[in-house]
């Protein structure tokens, strides 16, 4: 590996962690992050690594760097965009944030409809002609779900596409890049929405007869099973962590009570023995 790839790579390492530590809220908002010499000598890199890896997190908007007054960590539910996604969505122990998944789920069900109805208004005989070619798609694949998952994906992009509005088609750009990290996950959650041809096949024909009304209703109800699909296993899964939650912490106040005995118990063996 050549230096110039080594130190990117490093700078990246660096980036995400300090990343993690923000998010995780390591670093409270309004304190300052340590200093590049501090933070190279933890993490065992040179001060220019550290310096690249601070550029990130500036441009990122999770710390504001100012001269001579150091990296202040931001309160980035005030500052930072959708790029952050899917840095929230994980967390650093390796669970989802489940509420943060029922937010794009809500965002998605809320946009979708509108952007049906803009796209139909700006390009109605585009987006009839490109959705006619999925709608055949969705009917050949024959039930095979990770086919009809990505000739979804492609008709709610040919929707953005005609809705012809660029913060439609860069906040979607930012979803799918989330979906696609979990769409195995969502083939069983969205089963209902993907195998749900006549709503699609709904909307493309209200789409054909330039009819936004029922091309919204349409589209807004097909959401909607979806919604309520997600939210119901997400509500399983955060039931499922608290559970794990509490069976460590019993786990480990076990641990800790066992210990406590079996120090006691030394203590008291050693007085004995004094005695």
């Amino acid at each position: 590996m050549s230096t110039l790839n080594k130190d990117k790579l490093q700078s990246e390492t660096v980036f995400d962690e300090l990343k993690r530590q923000i998010i995780g809220g390591e670093y409270p908002a309004g304190s300052n992050l340590p200093s590049e010499r501090n933070l190279s000598e933890v993490l065992g890199v040179h001060r220019s690594t550290v310096r690249e890896a601070i550029k990130r997190l500036e441009q990122v908007r999770l710390v504001q760097t100012s001269r001579g007054g150091g990296s202040k960590i931001q309160d980035f539910k005030h500052t930072a965009g959708m790029d952050l996604l899917p840095s929230v969505i994980l967390r650093s122990d390796g669970t989802i944030d489940s509420d943060v998944i029922l937010h794009l789920t809500e965002m998605r069900q809320d946009l979708l409809p509108i952007i049906v109805e803009r796209a139909i208004e700006r390009n109605g005989e585009t987006l009839a002609e490109l959705l006619a070619e999925i709608i055949e798609s969705m009917r050949e694949a024959k039930g095979d779900l990770e086919i009809i998952q990505s000739l979804c994906i492609n008709f709610w992009d040919s929707c953005i596409d005609c809705a012809d509005n660029l913060a439609y088609r860069f906040t979607f750009n930012t979803m799918h890049e989330n979906y696609r990290q979990f769409s195995a996950v969502m083939q069983v959650l969205a089963k209902k929405e993907l195998t749900s041809l006549h709503s699609y096949d709904g909307i493309y024909l209200a789409v054909r007869a330039k009819d936004a009304t029922s091309a919204k209703r349409i589209t807004s109800e097909l959401l909607s099973k979806s919604g309520k699909e997600i939210s119901r296993a997400v509500a399983k899964y955060q039931k499922m962590l608290d559970r794990s939650n509490i069976e460590k912490n019993d786990v480990e106040s076990s641990d800790v009570e066992n210990s406590n005995l079996k120090s006691n118990s030394i203590k008291s063996n050693n007085v004995k023995a004094v005695k």
